[in-house]
């Protein structure tokens, strides 16, 4: 009885191996007893990153959006693309970059940089790639959302423009001191707020059809300090820049 019981018990140990063996050969994996250190580890995921899967919608998106290293390549704008500038609007960093044509015939010969306001939190200024859209560009505009004056306002499209930083009545000594304190921060309402000198350039130069880019770019803290404005001084009297005073002479 004894010796049947332990030939019952080798045949079923017996089985239970033959079963083991079908179901490593159906394993798609070889498991390695390796094991690897954190250099070669470091090494696999760069050569696999290739290889992750990628969602129909996520491929739609890459082939819409320019490469984001835009200080080094430039604005990715359409063939057909042929205005004098292209705008690039970096929320990271609160700064506006103007381009234009290099030798080769790509937007990456940075014009100017300004400092900028963009949207904050509960009201994003909108990414992806635009193009300004026919408005009247005049001085003075009223805003009666946000019960201020702006100047130099360039609608980018909808309810979003560029425009210089706010003003209570429609006088320069009615300045909004916090917008200007806050240029460099997310602060607007989705519009993009700049000094008004730079908003006067923008509006005379940057034609309707002027390709817009807003993005996030690499944090550059050191650019951003370099293009905050002087430290607000109330005065009825304010420096509005180089280019205004230009304005101003021929004006005169």
């Amino acid at each position: 009885m004894r010796r049947c019981f332990q030939l019952l018990l080798l045949l079923t140990l017996f089985v239970l191996c033959l079963a083991g063996l079908a179901l490593a050969q159906e394993e798609p994996y070889i498991r390695s007893e390796r094991h690897f250190d954190e250099d070669e580890l470091a090494e696999s995921r760069q050569a696999d990153a290739w290889i992750q899967p990628v969602r129909a919608e996520q491929t739609e998106q890459a082939a819409q959006e320019p490469a984001k290293d835009l200080y080094v390549q430039g604005v990715f704008a359409p063939e057909d693309y042929d205005m004098p500038y292209a705008i690039m609007v970096d929320r990271e960093n609160q700064i506006i970059t103007v381009v234009e044509r290099n030798e080769m015939g790509v937007y990456s010969k940075v014009v100017d940089q300004y400092i900028c306001s963009t949207g904050a939190s509960r009201s994003w200024t909108p990414e992806g790639v635009h193009y300004l859209t026919k408005s009247t560009r005049k001085e003075w505009r009223y805003f009666p959302t946000s019960n201020c004056y702006i100047r130099y306002a360039v609608r980018i499209y909808g309810n979003y423009f560029f425009h210089s930083v706010l003003y209570n009545r429609e006088s320069l000594s009615s300045l909004n001191s916090k917008s200007y304190k806050q240029l460099g921060t997310r602060a607007s309402h989705g519009c993009i707020r700049m000094l008004d000198e730079d908003a006067h350039w923008l509006s005379d130069n940057c034609a309707a059809g002027t390709l817009v880019w807003v993005m996030d770019g690499e944090q550059d803290e050191a650019l951003r300090q370099s293009l905050l404005p002087s430290p607000y001084v109330s005065t009825t009297e304010r420096d509005f820049g180089k280019y205004d005073r230009l304005d101003q002479r021929q004006a005169a």
